[in-house]
């Protein structure tokens, strides 16, 4: 395993949130989301800054909502580049629950750098994202994040792989919530 450090919850490194669950006498199950954005211009061009600018304010944001378990903050692992190419930037979290991610992405302050996503990043014509419910003890890889997008990828989406959408339809999120970026 790729070992890559995690971000500060609430005070707590994810270190010490995992130590503390091998203790418990109970299993913790965690929503895991992965996203890929592959980039329309180079990383360094004047195209990209403005994205480059306002990600640290969303990365801050996300580290302070409810229900965030934790955020990857290093994406050097090469395994990235070898299986998704020199284009792409991710991201990979843990969260409480379906309700509790879904707060975050439509969070003004995230939904402002999704509405201009289209400045920044080329379609794919493929999912981009990607949750899994995963056991709090295991600690998901990038290697582990892309199977899982891939197998979402292969197969549509299911218990294993899916989007926002599937885990309305099978009772996983509020079904009243409207799943839309651009209201």
């Amino acid at each position: 395993m790729y070992g890559v450090p995690l971000a500060l919850v609430k005070g707590k490194t994810n270190e010490n949130f995992f130590q503390r669950l091998t203790v418990s006498a109970y299993t913790l199950t965690m929503l895991c989301q992965f996203n890929i954005m592959v980039m329309a211009h180079p990383k360094d061009s004047p195209q990209m800054a403005a994205y480059f600018e306002a990600a640290p304010a969303v990365y801050a944001m996300a580290d302070t909502m409810p229900g965030l378990i934790w955020r990857q903050t290093d994406e050097s692992d090469p395994v990235i580049h070898e299986r998704l190419g020199p284009q792409s930037l991710v991201n990979m979290t843990g969260w409480e629950s379906i309700d509790a991610l879904y707060a975050f992405v439509f969070h003004p302050t995230h939904r402002a750098i999704m509405m201009a996503r289209d400045h920044w990043f080329a379609h794919t014509g493929r999912a981009t994202s990607v949750m899994w419910h995963q056991d709090g003890l295991e600690k998901p890889t990038f290697s582990h994040a892309i199977d899982r997008l891939e197998l979402l990828w292969s197969q549509g989406p299911h218990a294993d792989a899916f989007d926002f959408s599937w885990a309305q339809q099978h009772g996983l999120a509020d079904p009243h919530t409207r799943l839309q970026i651009d209201l």
